[in-house]
C-alpha cells in the first residue's frame, strides 16, 4: 500500500477538530496506518503542527493525545521523528503557559502545558536510551536484548522514576478540574498504557540490578523510591478505573497493595555463569493493558478503596518506606489481561420484499419493513467493523513481516531522503524571502534602474553574508545545546551525589546527637554522684566539730574537777599565777 497523502490530511483534521469531544478512535487508527505506509512520522507531525495550536485550546489539546497514541502505535521511526520536533513542542508549551485567562480557558492552558513538559521529557528518554519502544513495552525491551550495562542502567531507571514523577503532575492537573468531560479524560487511555509498562520495565531493571550487584548501597534510594512512587500510581490506577469513558476503552490494572519486595540475598541465589548467559525467562512480565474492556465475570477493582482526597502529594519523602523490609523475593501471580477478541464476521441474512395489502393490517407490515431495515444496517455495521478489524490485523502482519525485513541500508536511504527533503525545503523557503524581497526593491527602484541593480547586488551579498551568519548561529545554538544537555547529566548526577552525601551526613549527625545525649546523661550522673559525696562529706564535718566540741567540754571538766581536788587536799603548785591573791590562799580555777 502507497502512502496518501490526503487521506493523512483528512485523519489528522478530523482527529485534531475544535469539537470539545475525544479524538475518534478510527481517526487515530487511520493516522496509525498511514505512518506504517510511510515508514515514519514526518508527514503526519508536518501535518499536524500546521494546525492552529496556539489558538485553538481544545485543538491543542487533541493534538497531544493524537501525538502521543501515535508514538504508542505507530511505526518504530516516529519517535525519532518527534524528537526532530521538539522545539515546535517547546514553542507551543511557551505559548500556552503565556495565555492570558480572558482570552483563552486557564484550565486547559495549565494542562497543555503540563503535557508539553510530559512529552519533551519522554522524547528526552526515548533518544537517550534507544532501546524503549514507544510505548516501553517491556515484551518489546526484552526481544531487542540490549548490552548489559549496570551504569547505564541505573540511568535508565532513574529517567524512568522521573518520567512516573511527570505523569503524575499531568494527571494532578488533569483531576484539579471539578467537572472532567470525554475530552479531558481522553489523556488517561495513553497514560494509563505508558504508567504501567515505564512500571513493569523499572521493576525488571531495578531486579536485574540487585541481581547483578555486589552492594545495595547504591541502590537504596532507588528502591526507596520506586517504592514511594508505588502507592500514587496506585491511587492514579483506582482513580482512573471509575471514569467510564477510560475503562471502557483501556483495562485499568489493578495493583496489589503491597509494593515489589527486591532480595538482599540475591547473589546466593545468582546461577553459574553458563546459566546466567542463558537469556532470562523466570519472571515472565505481566501482560500490558490493552485496548479492551476488562471482562464482566472479573472487574477491574482495587481490595481496599482509597478516596480521592487522600490522594498522596507528588512530592517524594527520601525515607517513606525506609521500614520495607527485604526479604527473598516469592513469586506472585502477575495479572494477566486478555488480549482484545477477535469476532467472526456475522453471515448476512436477506430478507425478501413482502407486499402489504392495503387495509388495517398495512401499517404493521410497514412498521415490520422498517425494523428489518434497521436490523440490516446493524448487521451492515457490524460487517464493517468486522472488515475494518480484519484489515487492521492483516496490516499489522504486514507491518511485522516488513519489520523482519528491514535492512540497514533503507535506514541510510531514509535519513538521506529526510535530509534532502529538509534542504529542498530550506532552499525553497529561502528562495521565496529572496524573490520578494527582491520584487519589493524592484517596485520601489523602478525610477533608477541602476541604483536598483546595485541595491539588488548589494542585497544579495548581504543575504548571502546573513544566511552564513544564521547557519553560525545555528551550529553555536546547536554547541550551546549540546553543552547545555552535558551539564544538565552533570547536574543530575551531581544532585545524586549531593543526595547521598546530605543521607551520609543525615546518618552522621544522628549518631552525634546520640553519643552527645549519652554524655550528657553520663555527665547528669556524676554531677549528682558528686552532689552526694559532697553532702557526705560535710556531714562528717559537722560530725567532726561535734567531737572535737564534745573532747573539749570533756577536757575543761576534767581540769575543773582536778582543780577542785587539788584545792580540797591543800595541794599548792610551786609556781603561782598571776591572778592569785594573799599569799596563795586564793587561787583561780584552773591553778
Amino acid at each position: 500500500m502507497a502512502f496518501n497523502a490526503t487521506k493523512l490530511q483528512k485523519a489528522v483534521q478530523k482527529s485534531t477538530s475544535s469539537e470539545e469531544t475525544s479524538p475518534k478512535r478510527k481517526h487515530v487508527r487511520k493516522v496509525v496506518l498511514e505512518t506504517w505506509k510511510e515508514l515514519g512520522g514526518a508527514g503526519f507531525l508536518k501535518e499536524l503542527f500546521s494546525r492552529p495550536l496556539d489558538a485553538s485550546e481544545i485543538c491543542a489539546w487533541k493534538s497531544l493525545v493524537t501525538v502521543h497514541q501515535v508514538i504508542h502505535e505507530g511505526h518504530t521511526k516516529v519517535v525519532a521523528d518527534c524528537f526532530y520536533y521538539v522545539s515546535y513542542f517547546e514553542s507551543v508549551r511557551t505559548a500556552w503557559s503565556r495565555a492570558a485567562p480572558p482570552a483563552h480557558s486557564a484550565v486547559y492552558a495549565a494542562m497543555i502545558t503540563e503535557y508539553c513538559a510530559f512529552l519533551i521529557e519522554k522524547l528526552s528518554v526515548h533518544h537517550e536510551y534507544a532501546a524503549f519502544s514507544g510505548d516501553f513495552a517491556l515484551e518489546k525491551f526484552l526481544q531487542t536484548a540490549p548490552r548489559w550495562d549496570a551504569d547505564r542502567t541505573l540511568q535508565a531507571v532513574t529517567l524512568l522514576l522521573d518520567l512516573h514523577l511527570a505523569i503524575f503532575r499531568l494527571q494532578s492537573r488533569i483531576f484539579d478540574v471539578k467537572a472532567i468531560n470525554e475530552c479531558q479524560a481522553s489523556a488517561f487511555v495513553p497514560l494509563v498504557i505508558e504508567a504501567y509498562n515505564a512500571y513493569k520495565l523499572s521493576e525488571h531493571l531495578i531486579r536485574k540490578l540487585v541481581d547483578g550487584s555486589d552492594s545495595l548501597d547504591v541502590l537504596t534510594y532507588v528502591i526507596e523510591r520506586f517504592c514511594s512512587q508505588y502507592v500514587t500510581l496506585r491511587s492514579f490506577f483506582f482513580e482512573v478505573s471509575a471514569i467510564n469513558s477510560v475503562a471502557s476503552v483501556v483495562a485499568v490494572p489493578n495493583l496489589p497493595e503491597e509494593p515489589p519486595q527486591f532480595s538482599v540475598n540475591a547473589r546466593s541465589r545468582r546461577p553459574p555463569p553458563a546459566a546466567a548467559a542463558a537469556p532470562a525467562a523466570a519472571r515472565p512480565p505481566a501482560a500490558a493493558p490493552v485496548l479492551a474492556a476488562p471482562p464482566v465475570s472479573a472487574p477491574v477493582m482495587p481490595a481496599a478503596p482509597v478516596p480521592p482526597s487522600s490522594r498522596p502529594a507528588l512530592s517524594e519523602p527520601p525515607h517513606a518506606f525506609a521500614s520495607v523490609p527485604f526479604v527473598v523475593y516469592p513469586p506472585q501471580p502477575q495479572p494477566q489481561y486478555p488480549p482484545q477478541p477477535q469476532y467472526p464476521p456475522p453471515q448476512p441474512q436477506f430478507y425478501a420484499p413482502q407486499l402489504s395489502p392495503r387495509g388495517p393490517e398495512a401499517q404493521v407490515l410497514t412498521n415490520e419493513d422498517k425494523r428489518r431495515q434497521e436490523i440490516e444496517r446493524q448487521r451492515q455495521a457490524e460487517l464493517d467493523k468486522a472488515a475494518q478489524r480484519e484489515e487492521f490485523w492483516r496490516l499489522e502482519q504486514q507491518r511485522r513481516e516488513l519489520e523482519a525485513q528491514r535492512l540497514k541500508a533503507e535506514q541510510d536511504a531514509r535519513r538521506l531522503e529526510q535530509a534532502e527533503q529538509r534542504a529542498r525545503e530550506e532552499e525553497t523557503q529561502r528562495r521565496r524571502e529572496k524573490e520578494e524581497e527582491a520584487r519589493r526593491k524592484a517596485e520601489k527602484a523602478a525610477a533608477d534602474r541602476a541604483a536598483a541593480e546595485r541595491a539588488a547586488a548589494e542585497k544579495a551579498a548581504a543575504d548571502r553574508a546573513a544566511a552564513e551568519k544564521a547557519a553560525a548561529e545555528r551550529a553555536r545554538d546547536e554547541q550551546l545545546r549540546k553543552q547545555a544537555e552535558l551539564e544538565r547529566l552533570r547536574a543530575a548526577e551531581e544532585a545524586r551525589r549531593l543526595e547521598e552525601q546530605q543521607r551520609r551526613d543525615a546518618a552522621q549527625a544522628a549518631s552525634s546527637r546520640a553519643e552527645l545525649k549519652q554524655a550528657q546523661q553520663q555527665l547528669a550522673d556524676a554531677t549528682g554522684q558528686l552532689s552526694l559525696l559532697h553532702q557526705r562529706l560535710s556531714e562528717a564535718q559537722a560530725a567532726l566539730a561535734a567531737e572535737r566540741a564534745r573532747g573539749d567540754e570533756q577536757a575543761q571538766q576534767l581540769a575543773a574537777s582536778r582543780a577542785q581536788q587539788l584545792h580540797s587536799d591543800g595541794a599548792w603548785p610551786l609556781r603561782l599565777c598571776c591572778c592569785c591573791r594573799d599569799g596563795g590562799r586564793v587561787r583561780c580555777i584552773t591553778h
